[in-house]
């Protein structure tokens, strides 16, 4: 507070301040933004949003590694834990103080309880019991959170010209969230085929288009599909080549007509993606004949 003095009935009033040293207080704004960019790294900041636009605040990590740089304790003032008549957590209240090794300490408040967890989805407030089980662990966390709160807030009072936590303005803000990029997985390229196998799959294909399902062989097989039941020679061929099998019960699954010209198109395609050996394809093929 300004105190005033009377001198006399026509002299100036006058204050016991004492003169500032600019350039210490240059020098100490100065020091401690080269601590801030030399010890804290992108974990210890959290970006909240603040009238539709992103910032960065110092979380807890921060406070703490900014206290260890300038040697500043802390002690705990004034501490309240409120309960129930279970005995079960509430809320708790902390007051901070935070010293530096001149002498020179500030106090920080911080308050937490279980109604924090209430949230835009509630259309009536939940329970008490609802609520703590929204914790991982009520008691501590209640606890330490306000405890947390109050600590920061100390340390920014001392050194930070009562900068705001992130911890606190998460209170208030809306923490940004990475938006999603929805990448699509890469297709695997089908393996060409080298050599005497690129013109064997060149010759199976030409006659693939050559041979076409008779009308005959689809009325039979769309019988065979609302029945269930394989006709007798896709039965035998079944029980004697598992690649044909397999093929079969691909082909029933996609709901596609089965017959030999659609197995030997399925058995093609896939000696040509390499999801078959040659040596397989040749076996169900001699199946086939």
């Amino acid at each position: 507070m300004n105190d005033l003095v009377e001198v006399g009935d026509n002299s100036p009033t006058t204050n016991n301040f004492e003169m500032v040293d600019v350039q210490g207080a240059k020098a100490f704004m100065d020091n401690y933004q080269e601590v801030c960019k030399s010890l804290l790294d992108k974990s210890d900041y959290q970006n909240i949003k603040v009238n539709g636009k992103s910032r960065p605040f110092k979380k807890k990590s921060a406070w703490r590694k900014i206290a260890t740089a300038f040697n500043i304790s802390d002690d705990i003032v004034e501490k309240e834990i409120i309960r129930d008549d279970n005995y079960q957590i509430i809320s708790a209240n902390f007051v901070v103080r935070a010293t530096a090794p001149n002498g020179r300490y500030g106090h920080g408040t911080g308050s937490c309880s279980i109604f924090d967890k209430i949230n835009n989805k509630d259309t009536e407030q939940p329970s008490n019991f609802e609520l703590r089980k929204r914790f991982s662990n009520a008691e501590n966390d209640v606890i330490g959170t306000a405890h947390t709160r109050a600590k920061s807030r100390a340390i920014s009072d001392l050194v930070g010209m009562g900068e705001v936590s992130a911890e606190e303005m998460m209170e208030m803000g809306v923490i940004d969230k990475p938006k999603k990029v929805s990448v699509k997985p890469k297709t695997a390229a089908k393996p060409k085929p080298k050599g005497d196998r690129q013109k064997l799959v060149k010759e199976l294909k030409r006659k693939a288009k050559e041979v076409k399902p008779s009308k005959d062989e689809e009325a039979v097989e769309v019988e065979v599909i609302a029945h269930d039941s394989p006709s007798k020679s896709l039965k035998d061929m079944m029980d004697e080549n598992k690649t044909i099998k397999r093929v079969i019960e691909e082909l029933r699954e996609e709901n596609r007509i089965v017959n030999r010209a659609t197995i030997e198109d399925r058995l093609l395609n896939q000696l040509q993606s390499g999801a078959i050996t040659e040596k397989e394809y040749k076996k169900a093929k001699e199946v086939m004949e």
